[in-house]
Parts: C-alpha cells; sequence; structure tokens
C-alpha cells in the first residue's frame, strides 16, 4: 500500500484509515489504496467514527482537483485520569487540493470579446497544485502535524501515481 511507506507521522491514523472514493482515477490503483464507493458524505459520517476521506473532483481535467475530509469523532478517555474527553477534541476538517498550474489572464479575441488564455508553460506539479485547509483544528500539536503530513501524502500521490496515469491514457488515446 502507498501510504505504508508515506513520510507521515502516524498517531490518530494509521495508512489503512485512508480511503478514497471510488472513481475513473482510483480505478487501476485498487491494489495500493483503500478504495470505497458511497453516494454522499452522510453515508461515510454514519459508517465510519473516524478516517481521511479523500475524493477527486475535475477528473476528467487535465490537473484534477482533490477534496479531503479528516474526520475522528470516536470517544475519548484523558489519559492521565481516565474521564471522558470533551467534544472539542473530536474533529471534521476539510482541506482542498487544486491546480494552479496554468497561469490565466484576460485577452480581446480577434471580434472584441474577453477571453481566458494561457499566460506561459504550466507550473511543474511540485509547485502547481495549491492548498487550501478549511476548518482545520486538532487537539494537539502532533495531532495538527499528522494532518498536514497526511493531506501532502495525498499531494504527493496525485503527483506520483494519479497524474502518470492520466498522462499515460492521454498518449494511448492520441497513438
Amino acid at each position: 500500500m502507498y501510504f505504508n511507506y508515506a513520510r507521515i507521522n502516524w498517531d490518530l491514523f494509521s495508512p489503512q484509515d485512508i480511503y478514497f472514493k471510488s472513481s475513473i482515477l482510483t480505478r487501476d490503483l485498487e491494489d495500493e489504496i483503500n478504495v470505497i464507493s458511497y453516494k454522499n458524505k452522510t453515508d461515510f459520517h454514519e459508517k465510519y467514527t473516524h478516517g481521511v476521506f479523500v475524493k477527486f473532483n475535475n477528473a476528467r481535467d487535465e490537473y484534477p482537483h482533490v477534496e479531503i475530509n479528516l474526520m475522528d469523532r470516536r470517544p475519548r478517555t484523558h489519559p492521565t485520569n481516565g474521564r471522558p474527553m470533551y467534544r472539542w477534541q473530536s474533529f471534521d476538517n476539510l482541506v482542498y487540493i487544486y491546480s494552479c498550474h496554468k497561469n490565466m489572464e484576460y485577452k480581446k479575441d480577434a471580434n472584441g470579446d474577453w477571453v481566458m488564455v494561457q499566460k506561459g508553460q504550466p507550473l511543474p506539479n511540485e509547485e502547481g497544485y495549491a492548498i487550501d485547509f478549511h476548518n482545520f483544528q486538532g487537539f494537539s500539536p502532533k495531532v495538527c502535524q499528522e494532518q498536514m503530513d497526511i493531506v501532502y501524502g495525498v499531494r504527493n500521490f496525485l503527483i506520483e501515481r494519479i497524474l502518470p496515469i492520466k498522462q499515460r491514457k492521454v498518449l494511448t488515446k492520441v497513438a
């Protein structure tokens, strides 16, 4: 499995807790990742109390986007006194990884209409993906670091595994 070897400081989660929503992008990688199917987020919220749920958006685009939901709603007890921990120590964080590979600008076309055109070459993949943290929380620095490591691990998976498969499929269609 890909995430068994990722550089992640595991704490609350494990490589087996990362689930990818089934899509055309995950079809060829089912032996490397956990692939699940669900109709909407309510489905996996009812089935899972914790996990990292990864969904690819814009799957047919040259540079797909990723939605990551890091969730942990497991009941906890305090390590020193055994009392139940409070609700604020659970989290449901949302992170987006989106492409900004192509620098676009508005220009007038031959008809005088404003259109968006690409300016220069696309950025390399390492620079071309932006990360947007929404509702990001964790009850300790170690948990926050783990979540950030997981997000970067998913980004690396996208760059190292998904994009090469997409490029190979595009080249096969051309040939």
